[in-house]
C-alpha cells in the first residue's frame, strides 16, 4: 500500500512539475532568481525554444545559453519560503495548496512517529497511562504547529485528508454542496481542527467525568467554532450550513420522521426549528455523557413542537408527532419489512392506541367484577385480533408473533394490575 501510495504521488507530482513547465515557458516576460545559486535569469521578448531544438542564428564561435527550467529553482525546505517562491510563478492555489501540505506532512511525519515503549513487568498502569498522555500532548502540540503554520501560509485551515474525504464522502456533498468546492473543503479542514482541538482542550473527554463548569467551557469553545466559521461565510450561508448539520439529529434518535415523507422545505423548516432544541455538533461529542431515555418532555422540546407546528400546519403536525411514537415507528418497520403500504402501518397504530385505551377504561372501571374484567378484556383482545388478520391477511401471524405482541398483552393478568394500580395513584 505504501509503495503504492509513494508511486501515485510521484506520478502526481511529476505531471505537476510539467504543467508549471509549460505555464511557466508561456508566461513570457518575468524574471526568475534560482534559490540555489541566486543567479538572476532576465526574460527576453523572445519564444522560449527547448534546448533539444536550439537553432543556432549566431556565428560558429558563439555559444547559445538557454536555462531550462529545474524544480530546484523553486524548491527548498523552508515552507514560507517555498510558497512565496510558487506564488511568483502564479501556481495555482489548489496546487500550491497539495505541494504545501504534502511537504509539511513530510517533514512533520518523522516527527509524530510514536516510539513502541516495552514496559518491565512490574511497571504498573498508572505509569503507563502518564506515559500515553504525556505523548498524546506532545503529539498534539506537534500537529497542532503544522496546521498553525498552514493556516499562517494559506490564510485558512487545511489538512491532507481534506481533498479525499470531500470526493469520496457522498455525505460532504448533502451538507456542503450549496457552497463552492474551496470554501466546502475550507469548512471542512477548518471543523477538523476544531475537534482535534476538543480532545486536546477538554480532559473529561478522557476521563469521562464531566462537571457543570465543564459543559460551560465547551459551550463557550462550541460558539467560537461558529464566530470562526462566521468569518469564513456569509450570514446565510453559516445559517444554511447549520441548520443542514442538523440532519445529523435523524441519526441519534432524537427526531423521527418515518412515515411522513417531508417535502424539502418541510425538512428544512423543521431542521431549522430544531436549532433551538439541540446543538449537532454538541449533541455528537457529549452524547457519551448525556443520554435521554424514553420521549424529550423538556420546555425545549415542547417549544421546538410549538415551532415545526406553526411552520407545517395541524394535519402535517399530526404526522410528525405519531412518527416520534415508538409504537408507530414499529408498525412502520414491519410494514415496511412485508411491502406494505404506510396506510397499513397507520392503521395497526391506530388499532394500538384505540385498544390500549379501552383496556385502560376497562382496568380502572370500579364497577366492574374482577370476571367481568377479565371477560371484557379477552373480548376486547380477540376482536382486535379478528380487525387486524383482516386488514394484514396472511401477514397477521407474522405481526402477531413480532411487532403485534401487545395484542397478548390486552387481556394480561398484569398489565390489568399495573394499570388498576397507576389508576389508584
Amino acid at each position: 500500500m505504501r509503495n503504492h501510495k509513494t508511486l501515485l504521488l510521484s506520478l502526481t507530482l511529476n505531471l505537476v512539475f510539467a504543467g508549471m513547465l509549460l505555464f511557466v515557458q508561456g508566461r513570457g516576460p518575468k524574471p526568475m532568481t534560482s534559490v540555489t545559486t541566486g543567479e538572476v535569469f532576465a526574460p527576453t521578448n523572445e519564444p522560449v525554444i527547448p534546448a533539444a531544438t536550439v537553432v543556432e542564428t549566431a556565428p560558429s564561435n558563439a555559444v547559445p545559453t538557454v536555462i531550462p527550467f529545474q524544480w530546484a529553482m523553486l524548491d527548498t525546505n523552508n515552507a514560507r519560503a517555498y510558497v512565496v517562491n510558487l506564488r511568483e510563478v502564479d501556481c495555482p492555489e489548489h496546487v500550491l495548496r497539495e505541494l504545501l501540505v504534502a511537504k509539511l506532512d513530510k517533514q512533520f511525519r518523522p516527527k509524530l512517529q510514536t516510539a513502541f515503549v516495552n514496559y518491565e513487568p512490574w511497571v504498573g498502569r498508572d505509569r503507563r497511562d502518564a506515559d500515553r498522555k504525556i505523548e498524546r500532548g506532545r503529539v498534539a502540540g506537534l500537529r497542532g504547529e503544522q496546521a498553525a503554520l498552514i493556516r499562517e501560509l494559506l490564510g485558512y485551515d487545511w489538512n491532507s485528508e481534506v481533498s479525499r474525504e470531500w470526493n469520496r464522502e457522498e455525505s460532504a456533498g448533502v451538507f456542503l454542496g450549496f457552497l463552492s468546492d474551496l470554501k466546502a473543503q475550507q469548512v471542512m479542514a477548518q471543523v477538523m481542527a476544531s475537534v482535534q482541538r476538543i480532545e486536546e482542550q477538554f480532559p473529561f473527554f478522557e476521563t469521562r467525568i464531566v462537571m457543570d463548569e465543564d459543559l460551560e467551557s465547551f459551550g463557550s469553545f462550541r460558539r467560537g467554532i461558529s464566530t470562526e466559521l462566521g468569518k469564513l461565510l456569509t450570514p446565510q450561508e453559516l445559517d444554511e450550513l447549520e441548520t443542514r448539520a442538523q440532519l445529523g439529529l435523524l441519526f441519534s434518535d432524537k427526531i423521527h420522521l418515518e412515515g411522513m415523507d417531508p417535502t424539502g422545505a418541510e425538512l428544512r423548516a423543521i431542521m431549522h426549528a430544531s436549532l433551538g432544541y439541540q446543538d449537532v455538533l454538541a449533541a455528537v461529542l457529549l452524547e457519551r455523557f448525556q443520554r435521554n431515555e424514553g420521549p424529550d418532555t423538556s420546555p425545549k422540546w415542547r417549544e421546538f413542537e410549538t415551532t415545526v407546528s406553526a411552520s407545517l400546519g395541524a394535519t402535517r403536525f399530526a404526522d410528525f408527532q405519531r412518527a416520534q411514537d415508538k409504537d408507530f415507528r414499529e408498525a412502520f418497520e414491519f410494514t415496511k419489512r412485508q411491502d406494505l403500504p404506510k396506510a397499513v402501518a397507520v392503521t395497526l397504530y391506530d388499532a394500538q392506541r384505540n385498544a390500549e385505551a379501552q383496556r385502560r377504561e376497562i382496568a380502572t372501571d370500579q364497577t366492574l367484577t374482577p370476571e367481568e374484567r377479565k371477560i371484557a378484556l379477552e373480548v376486547l383482545q380477540t376482536a382486535t385480533a379478528a380487525s387486524l388478520a383482516t386488514t394484514l391477511g396472511k401477514q397477521f401471524t407474522n405481526y402477531f408473533n413480532g411487532k403485534g405482541q401487545w395484542i397478548k398483552q390486552l387481556s394480561s393478568a398484569a398489565n390489568v394490575r399495573r394499570t388498576s394500580q397507576e389508576y389508584r395513584r
